[in-house]
């Protein structure tokens, strides 16, 4: 098999022509590994569990060259996309691997196989997102990212580092195949956790935050020798998952494999595990995504909150919301934001500035900021004989 996020094209990395592709769907078709599919209204709206899909016949030729150039760019056979998705990873492969066309995307669904033997299944769909042409007004809209959303994967033994090592490929694969995003949903037990570890973050930021504060009502609860200004740094769900790691808690295990904070008549099997896993393994599901490498490798921060945009500043300052907005939206225009690592603002420890300051300087800063003067005397500071003096 070729070397994963390589691609079969034309010369000179050209697409594939359009008789290529549909020619490999054909054979698709008549080999019983190319279906239509239907979104499944009763799993998605009500158990959350099951088949996201539904068989249906193949759609129009038309219709599946389209999605396909548009999700694709033609630049792989329908064939070669399923042998690529398909690798042998740690003794595990694939089989019954389908393509199946929906409205808007491309699933594959196949069966996780060990030999003969059947250990579990993977679901992913393909699509792209529709963005506002303008970044004020909903509509109207054009073809945004490219999407892999991981509908669900299952293996029946876990810890087999199966998933990562699969993944790892993906990236590459996807990378080479113009794709922006991994997307799930972190809802089952270990999951909200694994994908977390795995540099999976939160897609809402509210969402994060909520998952922030309900860390710190465990801290409070469990009266946890734990400074609140660690909590307050966490931007990130990974820095959740390696979260003090060196204080393990207790949490509980029902039948079904959930874990709960507190024992109750379900929860009943004892487990310890260090503080940042055991909170994620009992925490509520998550809309995860992570970013695919891009060409600009993630080195700079950049931070950041929707909070600066109420910031009011005096008359004639050049820092003003209005510039702000201009900055953010030459960012996403220029496609730079998923290059950047974002950061949310904190403020650090007490303990941790007077180290370096002491207080009567810290103060002085504060009122001089307060009393809005343009210039402050910054004191020489050496932490260490490398560090830079000011």
């Amino acid at each position: 098999m070729a070397e994963y996020g390589a691609r079969a094209t034309g010369g000179d990395g050209d697409p594939l022509p359009e008789r290529d592709i549909l020619e490999g769907i054909v054979r698709l078709i008549a080999a019983d590994r190319l279906f239509g599919a239907e979104l499944n209204p009763s799993v998605i709206k009500k158990t959350g569990e099951g088949a996201t899909f539904l068989p249906r016949k193949p759609p129009s030729r038309n219709r599946m060259l389209a999605l396909w150039r548009d999700l694709f760019a033609n630049r792989v056979s329908p064939e070669g996309f399923l042998a690529s998705l398909a690798p042998e990873v740690l003794g595990l492969s694939h089989a019954d691997g389908l393509l199946l066309f929906g409205k808007d995307r491309v699933l594959y669904d196949c069966q996780i196989v060990r030999g003969a033997e059947a250990v579990g299944r993977l679901t992913l769909a393909f699509y792209r997102e529709l963005e506002p042409v303008f970044r004020f007004l909903p509509f109207p809209r054009r073809p945004g990212r490219r999407i892999v959303y991981i509908e669900g994967i299952s293996l029946s033994a876990q810890s087999t580092g199966y998933a990562s090592s699969l993944f790892r490929r993906y990236e590459r694969l996807f990378h080479g195949l113009g794709f922006h995003r991994f997307r799930l949903k972190a809802s089952l037990s270990v999951g909200k956790y694994y994908w977390a570890k795995e540099g999976f973050d939160c897609e809402d930021r509210k969402q994060f935050a909520a998952m922030r504060e309900n860390l710190q009502a465990l801290v409070r609860r469990l009266r946890l020798p734990v400074e609140e200004q660690e909590v307050r740094r966490l931007n990130h769900a990974s820095m959740v998952a390696s979260f003090r790691r060196d204080l393990p808690i207790p949490v509980y295990r029902n039948a079904e494999g959930y874990y709960a904070a507190a024992r109750d008549a379900s929860h009943s099997e004892e487990f310890r595990f260090p503080l940042g896993k055991a909170f994620l393994l009992c925490s509520d599901p998550w809309d995860g995504y992570k970013v695919i490498y891009t060409d600009t490798p993630r080195r700079t921060g950049f931070v950041w909150s929707e909070a600066f945009f109420e910031h009011r500043v005096r008359t004639g300052h050049p820092e003003n919301p209005k510039r702000l907005e201009a900055l953010i939206g030459a960012i996403d225009e220029a496609g730079m934001r998923e290059s950047l690592i974002l950061l949310e603002p904190y403020a650090p420890a007490l303990a941790s500035l007077h180290a370096v300051h002491d207080p009567a300087y810290l103060e002085a800063f504060r009122t001089a900021a307060a009393r809005g003067d343009r210039h402050f005397a910054v004191r020489d500071c050496s932490i260490s004989e490398r560090s830079y003096e000011t």
